[in-house]
């Protein structure tokens, strides 16, 4: 057993998982471009690392995960250290509408790579909620992503991040009527759709968006260091 493992053995927490199981088809997590942009502004605003949390709907879409909002509180960061400082975790608890939509914590590494540390998992194991979305990032737009179920059993998987970027309604319907104007579908196509069952491509409520992976956020000059 590893030492980061026996420390949370010892004191009684959470075995975590090192290595989170990557699945062919994992649930997904999505961020609104609005928050996308926050989260950036956050991790390039400081010259080292950076802590933050943020809400969960509570409500979920189908296996799916959306944050609503992210946020940072007051705490001390240094080249190589982000922490939250305790009591104004405590107060934001105290005063949040829905303290049980607090299930994403996430931190920059700055210039160098991205990984959970020994630290990180503690945070996860301490965690009091049946599940938590943990994200790790870097100033060069890499990160990785887990998700670990604590109830009712314990399962730790790495999971895709995407950014949910609105398609503005005048631009849907210029492409509408250039799609009415232009396109014309072939019968076998619309029959084959037909008899499956799949009148459209994608549901009414997702045709007004678009969701792109957060490796597409990614910045030139910005070249993360291997640890």
């Amino acid at each position: 057993m590893k030492k980061s493992q026996e420390v949370r053995t010892r004191w009684g927490l959470r075995v975590v998982s090192e290595r989170p199981a990557r699945l062919p088809d994992p649930p997904r997590v999505f961020l609104p471009l609005h928050e996308a942009k926050k989260l950036w502004g956050f991790v390039r605003g400081v010259h080292g690392e950076i802590n933050g949390l943020g809400l969960v709907e509570a409500k979920r879409i189908g296996r799916d995960f959306l944050i609503k909002e992210i946020f940072i509180l007051p705490q001390s960061a240094s080249d190589g250290h982000a922490e939250i400082n305790g009591p104004a975790f405590n107060r934001y608890v105290a005063t949040c509408e829905d303290p049980g939509k607090i299930r994403f914590q996430w931190h920059s590494h700055g210039k160098i790579g991205v990984f959970f540390s020994g630290r990180d998992l503690e945070t996860i194991s301490r965690w009091p909620a049946e599940y938590l979305i943990s994200l790790v990032v870097n100033k060069a737009g890499k990160y990785e992503c887990r998700l670990d179920i604590f109830e009712p059993v314990y399962l730790c998987l790495a999971v895709e991040l995407y950014i949910v970027v609105p398609i503005e309604a005048e631009i849907m319907s210029l492409c509408e009527d250039g799609i009415k104007r232009n396109v014309r579908e072939t019968w076998p196509d619309k029959l084959e759709r037909f008899l499956s069952g799949q009148s459209e491509e994608l549901p009414a409520a997702e045709r007004g968006m678009l969701k792109l992976p957060l490796s597409a956020f990614s910045f030139p000059g910005e070249e993360a260091t291997d640890d």
